[in-house]
């Protein structure tokens, strides 16, 4: 299979079988298949009832080695599978499911189809994601009814994709998680379904999927990774507001995303000392991707600016304050956006700085009125005038500082054995600092000299 320009094949293949969405079914799909790798990443994929987060899933799931059937789900190694497909998790089920006795959830990968069904087992799943494994200490009875303890223990970490109608998931959980939000899209979905019926709906599903089990047979094949090098990581992060948790939480993510770029073009990726190499062209992927606002944000930040959101559609006159040069501009204050939310003005000032320097809200500095400028907490805060893209990243050539006047093909990445560090330097070496970069959403290359 040509790999050249596999991630566009591959959204070519989803919008057989999903309408819209073209940048959550890629990153759903690059972070599903981070189960190949050490540290696999965790989707919530939320949306309303009837968005299409389940057909997208199902849709990624028929990408990969993944059960089709219910009943695929039975000894699903058996079966050349990597992993199950179910509809909720019992609170002990995960605890006890240990078919043989070297059975391990490292690179497998679970999907649950609806969080209502494994609510109650959300502590063993926050265990297996941040420490690849769980015990637990039960009581059970012997035959004579007498109690003795025992000890069940599971270990590996596979990764998660979950999806739910809830706008609001269990706080522990959702941090350890990437949320994707599925927008719906009746109109499209509709008149997708009208060709579908057209064509004889079964029987163009049942034909879909048959045509995918190459495609299964090529990502089952692809090699399990143990580490994935970035060379440019510190780069990126001097774009992140690191002295924010929140924002670690989504750096971590997007270079997870990165992670699933090099795994996915593995074939031409390079190797050093045993590690998967992730070239500039997997930056250029994962950003291109990496723009939902419900990506970047926790969800914890998101009661915050949807309540902005909401003053702003309800604003009337006493949100409406006179600027000194006499324009006159909407804007609230943390007491206003707190009670908007039921988050105290403490909660709201610790973290309207993240959204201010997401450029999602913006403070107002030079109102006539003098009083709100007596502390933060009386600050006044208006939506920004653009709230589609959460981060803005350039592309590759600005973020590593490179000579703007050289091709980017006159660099190359080589590895200073002193200081174990990457370095990014002018000169031969064996592999380049990018090879191919290309759009995944439209398969076009990327032209850096260009921009």
């Amino acid at each position: 299979m040509d790999v050249s320009r596999i991630l566009h094949s591959v959204k070519l293949e989803l919008d057989k079988t999903t309408v819209k969405n073209d940048k959550e079914k890629l990153s759903t799909f690059l972070y599903a298949l981070t189960y190949k790798s050490a540290n696999p990443a965790h989707v919530f994929l939320v949306g309303k009832s009837s968005s299409g987060k389940s057909n997208l899933l199902n849709s990624v799931l028929s990408m990969l080695p993944m059960p089709i059937k219910p009943e695929d789900n039975d000894k699903f190694w058996e079966k050349g599978l990597d992993g199950m497909s179910v509809t909720g998790i019992s609170p002990k089920a995960l605890n006890r499911y240990l078919p043989t006795s070297d059975f391990s959830w490292d690179h497998k990968l679970i999907a649950i189809q609806e969080f209502d069904g494994a609510k109650d087992a959300a502590v063993v799943i926050r265990q297996l994601m941040s420490e690849g494994g769980a015990a637990t200490l039960v009581t059970e009875k012997t035959d004579k009814k007498s109690h003795f303890a025992k000890l069940w223990s599971i270990t590996g970490k596979p990764t998660f994709i979950i999806t739910t109608a809830s706008d609001i998931v269990e706080h522990q959980l959702a941090n350890r998680c990437i949320m994707i939000e599925i927008k719906s899209a009746v109109g499209a979905v509709l008149a997708f379904q009208s060709e579908l019926y057209k064509k004889g709906y079964n029987k163009y599903v049942d034909d879909v999927l048959a045509q995918r089990q190459s495609w299964r047979d090529y990502f089952k094949d692809l090699s399990l990774v143990d580490d994935v090098v970035i060379p440019y990581a510190s780069f990126i992060h001097s774009y992140w507001y690191n002295d924010v948790v929140l924002a670690q939480r989504s750096y971590q993510n997007f270079l997870r995303l990165i992670i699933g770029s090099a795994i996915v073009h593995q074939e031409n990726r390079p190797k050093f000392d045993g590690s998967l190499v992730a070239l500039g062209d997997d930056y250029e992927i994962a950003r291109r991707l990496y723009t939902s606002l419900k990506f970047t944000l926790s969800p914890s930040m998101i009661p915050i600016y949807e309540a902005i959101i909401k003053l702003n559609e309800a604003a009337d006159l006493k949100h409406l304050f006179e600027k000194n040069d006499g324009s006159k501009v909407r804007c609230f204050s943390a007491y206003e956006i707190g009670e908007a939310c039921n988050l105290t003005v403490k909660s709201v000032v610790s973290m309207i700085d993240v959204l201010v320097n997401y450029s999602i809200v913006s403070p107002v500095y030079d109102l006539r009125r003098d009083e709100y400028h007596a502390g933060k907490q009386f600050m006044r805060y208006q939506l920004a005038s653009s709230t589609e893209s959460a981060l803005k990243l350039p592309d590759f050539k600005v973020l590593c500082q490179l000579d703007p006047m050289k091709s980017i093909t006159d660099f190359n990445f080589v590895y200073d054995k002193d200081n174990q560090t990457w370095d990014i330097v002018n000169g031969k070496w064996d592999f380049p600092i990018v090879k191919d970069p290309y759009d995944p959403l439209t398969g076009n290359r990327i032209k850096f000299d260009e921009n």
